[in-house]
């Protein structure tokens, strides 16, 4: 296996330093060379907890479809005879829930360029897993976001009033708070009677102690919204929304007229759906 992924790695890397001449071996879509999953796999670093570790990520096949699964606050298992069978009922129907996803394709520059290769500066497998990891995870973090905005508006202006919409989250679900870092500026600044603060947080672990809630997640603003902006999301995000990945993750050698110069460019296709939308609230600080 270690063999197989050491050939497609260097598959991948001639057609790189060959500013996409070499392509043997390769399959390619629309002058893409696709990268196989098992390099992008071997690619995955530990990050920090953030969006897309909170979320479902559900990959699919195709590029648009449907997906229905089980609204798990309204059903339960019912005692029966022997078996249970037939068709369901109308009010079991109220019980899936249904979403139609369509991939979206989305680009960004790596910072790689036909310069930098003529000069040969990189080790192309360390610099490629440490780019494409992190530009294709800052992009879904992003799409993630956007999803995020779309839940029951709230406005709060107090510690408590976060409490307040955590309490409204059914505490059997994985509850996760999500503030913009203007915000968690402001909420960490705040003390009590005594002079110390009130939030207490984890950075390490993406926790807090001061509220009931499984994570704690600080973005930068313009995840949630535009800078300064002092937003969060309080809710069971993992269903809440799902992201839905195409693996067709791909790269390209283009002309960015910027520059006039050939750069990399990578290319990744995923959706992101509200699913449950009861499970969210987005909230503006007043």
């Amino acid at each position: 296996m270690k063999i197989d992924l050491k050939n497609k790695k260097e598959k991948l890397e001639k057609y790189i330093r060959s500013i996409g001449y070499e392509t043997t071996g390769l399959e390619l879509k629309n002058d893409q060379a696709i990268i196989d999953q098992a390099i992008i796999d071997s690619y995955k670093q530990d990050e920090k907890k953030d969006l897309v570790s909170l979320i479902d990520i559900i990959e699919v096949t195709s590029k648009d479809g449907k997906y229905e699964e089980i609204d798990l606050d309204k059903v339960e298992m019912i005692e029966i005879g022997d078996t249970l069978g037939g068709n369901r009922d109308e009010k079991a129907k109220t019980d899936f829930l249904e979403v139609d996803y369509k991939m979206k394709t989305l680009a960004g520059f790596l910072n790689l360029s036909k310069e930098q290769i003529d000069d040969g500066m990189y080790n192309l497998d360390s610099f490629l897993g440490n780019s494409i990891a992190k530009l294709e995870r800052k992009t879904m973090n992003k799409g993630i976001g956007k999803v995020l905005k779309l839940a029951t508006a709230k406005s709060i202006a107090s510690i408590n009033d976060i409490k307040d919409l955590v309490a409204l989250v059914n505490p059997e679900r994985e509850v996760s708070i999500v503030v913009t870092n203007s915000l968690f500026n402001h909420l960490e600044k705040m003390v009590d009677s005594s002079g110390l603060p009130i939030l207490k947080v984890n950075k390490v672990n993406g926790t807090s102690e001061t509220f009931y809630t499984d994570h704690f997640v600080v973005v930068d603003d313009t995840t949630l919204g535009n800078a300064g902006d002092k937003l969060a999301f309080v809710g069971d995000l993992k269903n809440y929304a799902k992201l839905f990945k195409y693996n067709q993750t791909s790269v390209k050698w283009v002309t960015d007229f910027k520059t006039y110069s050939e750069r990399l460019a990578l290319y990744t296709r995923f959706d992101v759906k509200k699913v449950q939308p009861t499970l969210g609230y987005f909230a503006t600080w007043n």
